[in-house]
């Protein structure tokens, strides 16, 4: 695609194109696409123009759903101007990937104008489907709806809920929890400030090097985290997700705790020795 770019260029034309045929014919259309616009796996100047797209047709565009990260997720779709006019729904993924419980996800769409206005998503626990073994059957069960967070899908209404996601870190930690399926692993390691930052910014992300929206609510979401003090190291802890039901566990001694700045001395001899003169 970057040795001949005109591969692209036929593409978003065609996707132009047939919205168009579909806005004169009063058509409302949804869009499956593989890789979400947002995603650093996608082209940046290919994702600039997808968005010119979806901002000139998105009042008769449903819904985007996209795939490619495994993970149960959102994105809002912004103007050059900063307004909400589009959504793009990630179902997740059967796959699990790395460290995430097997899901799918069902979508409640508004009849004529096939907008979505609920998910629920639904997911069995992967290591008790493997405990089991072929003997028995995964357990499949509902994790959450949407409408937990908001009845409000429209991307106006999407967009001032990540306002409140950054407002509420204990709600965007609730968010990010089913973002990945509640698995164990991922629960157990958590999410600090850094993920939560990194978790509200994807969200409002739909080209890759344009975060306007993600910086605003970074910074919101910054002034709402507990403050970080030299005198409490424990602080950090106050901003992480734990499973339910398990504690933190004691970190042990790292080698570079027990060997100091030996260590370093003992790589350096032996990458001399591996590449000797």
């Amino acid at each position: 695609v970057y040795h001949n770019g005109s591969i692209a260029i036929e593409q978003l034309q065609w996707l132009h194109d047939t919205l168009l045929a579909a806005e004169k014919a009063n058509e409302y259309v949804h869009i499956l696409s593989h890789i979400p616009s947002g995603d650093a796996d996608c082209w940046n100047v290919w994702a600039r123009e997808f968005n010119r797209i979806i901002e000139r047709f998105n009042k008769m565009i449903g819904g985007i759903f996209t795939g490619h990260t495994h993970v149960d997720e959102l994105n809002v779709h912004y103007t050059s101007n900063g307004h909400a006019v589009g959504i793009s729904w990630n179902g997740g993924s059967l796959t699990t990937y790395s460290n995430k419980n097997p899901n799918y996800v069902v979508y409640e769409v508004e009849p004529k104008s096939m907008q979505v206005v609920d998910y629920e998503t639904w997911i069995f626990d992967l290591e008790q489907a493997n405990v089991q073994g072929m003997s028995g059957k995964p357990e499949w069960f509902k994790e959450y709806s949407f409408s937990e967070f908001t009845s409000d899908l429209s991307p106006a209404g999407l967009d001032s809920l990540l306002d409140r996601l950054a407002e509420n870190p204990d709600l965007l930690q609730k968010y990010w929890l089913y973002k990945h399926t509640t698995a164990r692993p991922r629960v157990e390691n958590g999410c600090d400030r850094k993920c939560l930052s990194k978790t509200l910014c994807r969200l409002a992300v739909t080209v890759y090097d344009q975060r306007t929206r993600c910086k605003q609510l970074q910074a919101k979401l910054e002034a709402n985290l507990p403050a970080v003090t030299t005198e409490s190291p424990s602080t950090e802890a106050s901003t992480t997700t734990q499973r339910p039901g398990t504690t933190e566990k004691p970190s042990g001694n790292t080698a570079a705790e027990i060997f100091g700045p030996h260590l370093v001395t003992i790589m350096i001899v032996l990458l001399f020795a591996a590449f000797p003169h």
